[in-house]
Order: C-alpha cells, then sequence, then structure tokens
C-alpha cells in the first residue's frame, strides 16, 4: 500500500492536468484511510510501540500531503494582482511622461516595463507551481522510490 501511495504522490507531481491532479489526490486520500484503518484495527488488536511508530507514520503522510496542498494553492489574492498591475502602469506611464521632452535615443526607456513584466511573471509563477514555466519536480519522492527499487533501506 505505501507502494502505492508513493506512486499515487509522484503522480500528483508530475501530471500537468488539474482534473488529473484532483482525482490523483482523491485517490491518495482514500488509500490513506484505508491505511489508517487497517494500522488502528492492528493496534487496537495488539497495542505495542510498533503499532505506535505506525499509526504515527500514517499522521505524518496526512500531514505531508495538507502541508503540500496548502502551499500549491494560490496566495496571492485577486486584489493584490488588480494593484501590482496599477502600479506597473502607473510607473510606465509616469517614465514615459517624464522622458517626452527628452530628444535622442529613448530605448532604455523600454527596460522598465520588460523587468517589471519578468517580476509579475516570478510572482505568477511562484503562486502557481503546479502550472506554468516552473515545473517543481518530487525528488524526494522519487529518491525514495528508488530506493524501495533497489531493495529498501536494509543492508
Amino acid at each position: 500500500m505505501l507502494q502505492d501511495y508513493l506512486a499515487l504522490r509522484i503522480h500528483f507531481f508530475e501530471t500537468t492536468d488539474e482534473t488529473n491532479r484532483a482525482e490523483t489526490r482523491m485517490a491518495a486520500i482514500q488509500l490513506q484511510t484505508h491505511m489508517w484503518k487497517l494500522i488502528s484495527q492492528l493496534a487496537q488488536q495488539n497495542p505495542n510501540a510498533v503499532m505506535v511508530t505506525a499509526l504515527n507514520a500514517s499522521n505524518e503522510l496526512y500531514t505531508a500531503q495538507q502541508k503540500t496542498m496548502s502551499s500549491w494553492q494560490r496566495q496571492v489574492p485577486g486584489a493584490a494582482w488588480i494593484l501590482l498591475l496599477f502600479f506597473a502602469v502607473c510607473s510606465n506611464f509616469l517614465l514615459g511622461h517624464n522622458i517626452r521632452g527628452i530628444h535622442g535615443n529613448n530605448t532604455i526607456i523600454m527596460l522598465l516595463p520588460a523587468l517589471i513584466s519578468l517580476a509579475l511573471l516570478m510572482i505568477s509563477e511562484i503562486d502557481s507551481p503546479g502550472a506554468g514555466l516552473i515545473y517543481v519536480t518530487p525528488e524526494n519522492l522519487n529518491a525514495l522510490r528508488h530506493t524501495l527499487e533497489v531493495g529498501g533501506l536494509a543492508p
């Protein structure tokens, strides 16, 4: 079950389709629930330190997934985006208005809109890690999968 859960978590990061990502998340939650019920039944039948550790590990799976989901939600509200765009347009307008009387090569003036656009692009990419240009790879989950494939943690 843990290997199936690991495969679901890796698939969550690797997929770019939001519908598929939501289905994968629900499948992982169902598998978590199944594992929790199984482990809690075993712990009630045979309460010992090993069962407590297994229950804690199952709880940590849930906590880790919830932390991932909260960090993947859009953090910048729509009003903040409107304010950022308003400041960008105003600053570009004011710079252009200020330089209108200067004759000659004003190509450097195009640097400000380009820098503002790049800054807004980076904010947007950080705000939505599951989509866009920046791709988040589950390196720790892939390393765990590789460890399990080659025989686990046993010497």
